[in-house]
Protein backbone atom coordinates (compact mmCIF):
# COMPACT_ATOMS: atom_id res chain seq x y z
CA UNK A 1 0.00 0.00 0.00
CA UNK A 2 1.04 3.43 -0.89
CA UNK A 3 -1.00 5.75 1.02
CA UNK A 4 -3.74 5.94 3.48
CA UNK A 5 -6.63 7.94 5.20
CA UNK A 6 -7.39 7.48 8.67
CA UNK A 7 -10.17 9.22 10.32
CA UNK A 8 -12.18 8.71 13.67
CA UNK A 9 -14.14 10.50 16.38
CA UNK A 10 -11.07 9.60 19.15
CA UNK A 11 -7.60 10.40 18.36
CA UNK A 12 -6.53 7.76 20.74
CA UNK A 13 -8.72 5.05 17.91
CA UNK A 14 -6.31 5.94 15.49
CA UNK A 15 -3.34 5.80 17.72
CA UNK A 16 -3.80 1.92 18.50
CA UNK A 17 -4.49 1.09 14.92
CA UNK A 18 -1.16 2.93 14.13
CA UNK A 19 0.46 0.57 16.52
CA UNK A 20 -0.81 -2.03 15.40
CA UNK A 21 0.34 -1.38 11.55
CA UNK A 22 3.62 -0.63 12.96
CA UNK A 23 3.83 -4.35 14.21
CA UNK A 24 3.69 -5.60 10.49
CA UNK A 25 4.39 -3.02 8.18
CA UNK A 26 6.79 -0.33 8.07
CA UNK A 27 4.89 3.25 8.75
CA UNK A 28 4.92 6.89 8.57
CA UNK A 29 2.62 8.95 9.75
CA UNK A 30 1.74 12.65 8.78
CA UNK A 31 -1.01 15.52 8.77
CA UNK A 32 -3.43 14.99 5.87
CA UNK A 33 -2.37 17.38 3.01
CA UNK A 34 -3.92 15.77 -0.14
CA UNK A 35 -6.28 12.90 -1.13
CA UNK A 36 -7.38 11.82 -4.33
CA UNK A 37 -6.26 15.10 -5.86
CA UNK A 38 -7.41 17.24 -3.28
CA UNK A 39 -6.10 19.83 -1.24
CA UNK A 40 -7.01 18.99 2.35
CA UNK A 41 -7.09 22.07 4.67
CA UNK A 42 -8.35 20.91 8.67
CA UNK A 43 -8.26 23.92 10.85
CA UNK A 44 -5.36 24.40 13.66
CA UNK A 45 -8.85 23.63 16.25
CA UNK A 46 -9.36 20.62 14.24
CA UNK A 47 -13.27 21.13 14.09
CA UNK A 48 -13.23 22.53 10.21
CA UNK A 49 -11.98 20.27 7.07
CA UNK A 50 -12.12 22.57 3.62
CA UNK A 51 -11.36 20.21 0.38
CA UNK A 52 -10.01 22.41 -2.78
CA UNK A 53 -8.74 21.07 -6.16
CA UNK A 54 -7.23 24.30 -6.96
CA UNK A 55 -3.32 22.51 -8.20
CA UNK A 56 -5.61 20.02 -10.17
CA UNK A 57 -7.64 23.06 -11.67
CA UNK A 58 -4.53 24.93 -12.55
CA UNK A 59 -2.40 21.60 -14.17
CA UNK A 60 -5.70 21.48 -16.45
CA UNK A 61 -5.94 24.60 -17.57
CA UNK A 62 -2.14 24.54 -18.58
CA UNK A 63 -2.91 21.34 -20.26
CA UNK A 64 -5.93 22.84 -22.54
CA UNK A 65 -3.25 25.92 -22.78
CA UNK A 66 -5.54 28.05 -20.84
CA UNK A 67 -3.41 29.48 -18.55
CA UNK A 68 -3.31 33.08 -19.69
CA UNK A 69 -7.30 33.07 -20.57
CA UNK A 70 -9.66 35.38 -19.53
CA UNK A 71 -11.65 33.94 -16.28
CA UNK A 72 -15.21 33.67 -16.48
CA UNK A 73 -17.86 34.21 -13.94
CA UNK A 74 -20.51 31.50 -15.00
CA UNK A 75 -19.36 28.06 -16.47
CA UNK A 76 -21.96 27.83 -19.59
CA UNK A 77 -23.68 30.24 -21.89
CA UNK A 78 -27.18 29.69 -24.21
CA UNK A 79 -24.56 28.35 -26.78
CA UNK A 80 -24.45 25.11 -25.50
CA UNK A 81 -28.30 24.27 -26.22
CA UNK A 82 -27.08 24.11 -29.95
CA UNK A 83 -23.41 23.43 -30.20
CA UNK A 84 -23.85 19.85 -30.92
CA UNK A 85 -25.55 20.24 -34.20
CA UNK A 86 -21.77 21.71 -36.22
CA UNK A 87 -19.90 19.19 -37.76
CA UNK A 88 -18.49 16.64 -36.07
CA UNK A 89 -14.55 17.07 -35.10
CA UNK A 90 -13.02 13.81 -33.42
CA UNK A 91 -9.76 14.78 -33.42
CA UNK A 92 -10.66 17.08 -30.60
CA UNK A 93 -9.89 16.20 -26.92
CA UNK A 94 -13.34 16.66 -26.16
CA UNK A 95 -14.09 13.09 -23.98
CA UNK A 96 -10.46 13.88 -22.08
CA UNK A 97 -11.87 17.63 -21.36
CA UNK A 98 -15.51 16.04 -19.89
CA UNK A 99 -14.10 13.71 -17.99
CA UNK A 100 -11.60 16.09 -16.48
CA UNK A 101 -14.50 18.31 -15.96
CA UNK A 102 -16.39 15.22 -14.21
CA UNK A 103 -13.74 14.61 -11.39
CA UNK A 104 -14.07 18.15 -10.54
CA UNK A 105 -17.33 18.09 -10.52
CA UNK A 106 -17.75 14.83 -8.55
CA UNK A 107 -15.48 15.77 -5.99
CA UNK A 108 -15.54 19.47 -5.42
CA UNK A 109 -17.58 21.74 -7.86
CA UNK A 110 -21.28 20.23 -7.78
CA UNK A 111 -21.93 23.96 -9.47
CA UNK A 112 -20.68 22.80 -12.68
CA UNK A 113 -23.32 19.46 -12.53
CA UNK A 114 -25.22 21.49 -15.27
CA UNK A 115 -22.69 21.67 -17.84
CA UNK A 116 -21.56 18.47 -17.39
CA UNK A 117 -24.45 16.80 -17.68
CA UNK A 118 -25.15 19.25 -20.99
CA UNK A 119 -21.01 18.19 -22.37
CA UNK A 120 -21.73 14.83 -21.58
CA UNK A 121 -24.54 14.27 -23.58
CA UNK A 122 -22.29 14.29 -26.96
CA UNK A 123 -19.28 12.03 -25.92
CA UNK A 124 -19.61 10.32 -29.17
CA UNK A 125 -20.11 13.85 -31.20
CA UNK A 126 -17.17 16.09 -31.26
CA UNK A 127 -17.82 19.35 -32.17
CA UNK A 128 -15.78 22.34 -31.91
CA UNK A 129 -18.60 24.29 -30.26
CA UNK A 130 -19.10 21.72 -28.14
CA UNK A 131 -15.40 21.90 -26.81
CA UNK A 132 -15.58 25.43 -26.61
CA UNK A 133 -18.27 24.72 -24.09
CA UNK A 134 -15.99 22.87 -22.21
CA UNK A 135 -13.09 25.28 -22.39
CA UNK A 136 -15.72 27.68 -20.76
CA UNK A 137 -16.31 25.10 -17.84
CA UNK A 138 -12.51 25.01 -17.26
CA UNK A 139 -11.97 29.20 -17.73
CA UNK A 140 -15.05 29.01 -14.71
CA UNK A 141 -12.68 26.97 -12.79
CA UNK A 142 -10.17 29.45 -13.23
CA UNK A 143 -12.39 31.93 -11.25
CA UNK A 144 -13.48 29.48 -8.74
CA UNK A 145 -10.31 27.04 -8.20
CA UNK A 146 -10.21 27.82 -4.52
CA UNK A 147 -13.84 26.87 -3.94
CA UNK A 148 -14.65 23.63 -2.42
CA UNK A 149 -16.69 22.30 0.02
CA UNK A 150 -16.07 23.25 3.58
CA UNK A 151 -17.64 20.51 7.03
CA UNK A 152 -17.17 22.05 10.17
CA UNK A 153 -18.43 20.69 13.62
CA UNK A 154 -19.90 23.67 15.23
CA UNK A 155 -23.08 23.20 13.16
CA UNK A 156 -25.95 20.94 12.05
CA UNK A 157 -25.40 19.72 8.77
CA UNK A 158 -27.01 22.32 6.03
CA UNK A 159 -26.86 22.47 2.24
CA UNK A 160 -26.76 25.68 0.28
CA UNK A 161 -26.82 25.41 -3.70
CA UNK A 162 -26.21 28.18 -6.03
CA UNK A 163 -27.86 27.56 -9.62
CA UNK A 164 -27.44 29.83 -12.63
CA UNK A 165 -31.00 30.87 -13.97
Amino acid sequence: MDDACLAATNESDIKEFVTHLKQTFEVKTEPLRFFLGAHVIISPDRRTISLTQTRYIEELLEKFQLENSKAIATPTDGGINTAYQAELNYDLPYRNLVGSINYISSYTHGDISYALSKLSRYLDKPTKPLYAAGLRVLKYLKTTKTFGPKYTADHAPTFVCYCEL
